[in-house]
C-alpha cells in the first residue's frame, strides 16, 4: 500500500517493468548479436595486421539499436501518458494526454545506443589485446573475443535500457499533467516504487514543487527528473521516482437551502416608554398619593 497522501502507482510499475523486459529481450536478440560480429571482425583484422593499438579504437555501429530503442520509448511513452491522464480523471478531472517530447526521446535513443556500443567496443578490445598478446592467430583472437562477448552478464544492458525507459515514462507523465488542458495541480515526487530507496531518494520523496500552471515549478520538477528517475539517487539509471500530481478541487457550490419562512414578530413597546407608563399609574396595584412607586420584593 502507498504512503497516506500518495497514489498507488503499483500499475505504473508494472507497465514500466513489462516495456523494459521486452525492449531488452529485443535489444539482446536484434542488435548483439550483429554487434559482436563487427567487433570479432575487427579485432581480427587487426590482429592480422599487427596493429593492436587500434584495438583501443574498434567502431560498432548504434543506427540499429538506437531505431528500436526510440521505438520502445515513444510506444511506452504513450501508455505513461494515457496512465497519467486516467489519474486525473480518477481525481473528477481532465486531462488529455501529451506525448513525450519526440526530440528528446531521440536523443536519449541515440545516447544510449551509442553509450551500449561503446561499453562493447571496450570490452572486445581488451579481450583481443589479451588474445593477441598471448600470441593467438587472427581467427582464434576473433573467436576469443566472440565466446567472450557473450558471456558477458546483460546486467549493464537492462540498468541502460532500463533508464531509457524511465524517461521516457516521466516525460510523459509531467507533459500530461502540465499539458494545456489539463487542470491546476500540485506537481509531487514519490519515490516508493521498491524497498531500495536510498537516502536522497527518502528526503525528495513527498516533495511539492508547487503548482502545474507556475513555470518555476514546472522547471524545478523538471530539473529532479531530467531523464529517468531522481537526479541525486544514488543508483543512477536504476531510480524508479516519478512525479504525481494532485489536483486543486475547487471549493463545491453551496446547496439551494429554502429560505425560513417569514415569522411576523409582534411590535414590542420600547423600554422607555414603558417606564414612562408604570410611571403614570399604579404598579403592582398600589398608588401612593397619586404617584406610582415600583415596589421592590
Amino acid at each position: 500500500m502507498p504512503p497516506p497522501g500518495q497514489p498507488d502507482l503499483a500499475a505504473v510499475d508494472q507497465q514500466w517493468r513489462d516495456a523494459t523486459a521486452q525492449l531488452a529481450t529485443q535489444y539482446q536478440q536484434q542488435i548483439v548479436p550483429a554487434q559482436q560480429q563487427q567487433a570479432a571482425q575487427q579485432a581480427r583484422d587487426i590482429a592480422a595486421a599487427g596493429t593492436l593499438a587500434a584495438l583501443a579504437s574498434l567502431t560498432i555501429d548504434s543506427a540499429a539499436g538506437s531505431a528500436l530503442i526510440l521505438g520502445a520509448m515513444t510506444a511506452y511513452a504513450h501508455t505513461a501518458a494515457v496512465t497519467a491522464s486516467r489519474e486525473m480523471q480518477a481525481q473528477g478531472a481532465t486531462a488529455p494526454p501529451v506525448p513525450a517530447p519526440a526530440q528528446q526521446l531521440q536523443q536519449i535513443a541515440d545516447v544510449t545506443a551509442a553509450l551500449l556500443a561503446a561499453e562493447l567496443a571496450v570490452a572486445a578490445g581488451r579481450e583481443a589485446l589479451r588474445l593477441a598478446q598471448g600470441g593467438q592467430s587472427p581467427q582464434q583472437v576473433a573467436d576469443g573475443v566472440t565466446a567472450y562477448l557473450r558471456s558477458l552478464s546483460t546486467a549493464g544492458l537492462q540498468a541502460r535500457l532500463s533508464g531509457a525507459m524511465s524517461a521516457a515514462q516521466n516525460k510523459a507523465r509531467l507533459a500530461t499533467f502540465t499539458g494545456p488542458a489539463a487542470p491546476r495541480a500540485m506537481l509531487t515526487a514519490t519515490e516508493v516504487h521498491d524497498n531500495n530507496t536510498c537516502a536522497p531518494c527518502d528526503l525528495i520523496n513527498g516533495h511539492e514543487f508547487g503548482y502545474s500552471d507556475d513555470p518555476a515549478a514546472v522547471a524545478s520538477a523538471h530539473a529532479a527528473y531530467p531523464v529517468g528517475g531522481y537526479i541525486e539517487c544514488d543508483g543512477r539509471e536504476r531510480c524508479r521516482g516519478t512525479l504525481f500530481a494532485v489536483m486543486q478541487v475547487a471549493p463545491a457550490p453551496r446547496a439551494n437551502v429554502p429560505p425560513l419562512p417569514t415569522v411576523a414578530v409582534p411590535d414590542f413597546m420600547p423600554l422607555a416608554q414603558l417606564m414612562r407608563r408604570e410611571l403614570a399609574g399604579a404598579t403592582n396595584g398600589h398608588a401612593l398619593n397619586g404617584h406610582s412607586r415600583l415596589e421592590t420584593r
